[in-house]
């Protein structure tokens, strides 16, 4: 709401800058917060959690319309305060201000809790004390969750939103930062904005290789939003717009475009960014597979989701033959920890096909396009689909 109003005012006003100034400081304390969570389970010698069951990310009502969502759409500057005016799309956004403000609250409470408790850790008279006492207030499993709204009944380990603070106590997904600049477009100043925020922050010495940071002043225009050539319209697609840390800077990434990484073997799993993928669109990668023996083939016949028009979803499930490799788990090495289990590979069902299959799994160091099927990989298997194009 805040960056609409922005957006369409033809002089801001002091109080409005000092509101955006609000913002922007707490946006850059819950990335503070989720960076220092980050590190801390980065750094912790307990074992590597298993992916769980259900893969994917999928609120339990439906999804409030944030700010880098198509459904708020930044209308012409006369019709913007109109819009503004009509009750649900006022009571829409004033309650994602609120619950920005709200959980900024808890963010406060919680970093003052953790100073407490690392502070009484130090007192600890052996390491066996301390690494216990990081693991209760990192999983929050026996003392407190790091947000919740009691400090004294734990917290399912589900979340409503991606934004959740809980969600930065992973490590098989890509943490989500935020940054607070209004725009309609993410164009290269929008995109230098943000990463001032994050220098001026002191946090952009410590994002790492594939970090996720949404701009929650993004708000697209309508004809972005109603472009049959944007990729982010595509059946099943929010225009979601994010930015990723390359390595070197941010750029812009809207699912299910392929990622804009160098070496996405090299991130701590396959699934790394599966809970900001609709469903049943699946991640792509540029991947040269290191070198495998040759395992046995084998064809069967497989449903797969191709497009089509006519079906409400985007999609229809067709069977259609396949080329099935699999890889037992093995050591990997230069490999994320969670690429070290067993590989599914899928190919075309022709002799072309096959033929791709085991070029690619010889180590041929031909870099190829791949699909992640999210539905059929986990903690202990990651399946691969070859694309022919």
């Amino acid at each position: 709401m805040h960056a609409l109003k922005l957006l369409s005012a033809p002089c801001l006003t002091f109080s409005q800058v000092l509101k955006a100034q609000r913002y922007v400081a707490l946006c850059q304390a819950h990335s503070r917060l989720v960076l220092l969570l980050q590190s801390l389970i980065h750094s912790s010698s307990l074992p590597f959690s298993e992916e769980p069951d259900d893969t994917r990310w999928t609120p339990r009502t439906s999804p409030k319309q944030n700010s880098y969502q198509a459904s708020v759409c930044l209308r012409n500057v006369e019709g913007s305060a109109a819009s503004l005016r009509g009750p649900s799309n006022f009571e829409t956004l004033r309650g994602d201000l609120e619950e920005l403000e709200t959980h900024a609250q808890h963010v406060r409470v919680a970093v003052r809790r953790w100073k407490d408790a690392i502070i009484d850790t130090t007192k600890a008279t052996s390491s066996v004390c301390f690494h216990s006492r990081i693991k209760l207030v990192v999983t929050g499993s026996e003392l407190f969750p790091i947000y919740s709204r009691s400090w004294d009944v734990p917290s399912p380990p589900t979340s409503s939103s991606l934004h959740d603070i809980r969600m930065a106590t992973s490590r098989l997904r890509a943490p989500i930062l935020r940054v607070f600049h209004p725009c309609t477009e993410v164009d290269e100043n929008a995109i230098v904005a943000c990463e001032t925020q994050l220098d001026e922050a002191g946090l952009w010495e410590h994002l790492s290789t594939g970090d996720i940071v949404c701009n929650l002043g993004y708000m697209p225009a309508e004809e972005e939003h109603n472009s049959s050539s944007d990729v982010s319209s595509e059946p099943g697609s929010p225009n979601r717009v994010w930015l990723l840390f390359d390595g070197q800077a941010l750029v812009p990434y809207a699912p299910p475009a392929q990622l804009p990484l160098a070496d996405p073997l090299t991130l701590p799993s396959p699934l790394y960014y599966a809970h900001i993928f609709p469903p049943p669109t699946n991640p792509t990668f540029m991947l040269t597979l290191p070198h495998s023996a040759a395992p046995q083939l084998s064809l069967v016949h497989l449903p797969v989701e191709v497009r089509s028009p006519q079906s409400p979803s985007g999609f229809v499930r067709v069977k259609r033959y396949k080329w099935i490799a699999h890889l037992p788990a093995q050591a990997r090495p230069g490999l994320g920890e969670g690429w070290q289990g067993q590989w599914v590979l899928e190919g075309e069902g022709t002799t072309e096909g096959k033929a791709m299959l085991l070029e690619a799994i010889r180590g041929a160091h031909i870099e190829r396009k791949w699909e992640l099927v999210v539905e059929k990989s986990n903690g202990a298997r990651t399946w691969l689909r070859l694309l022919s194009t």
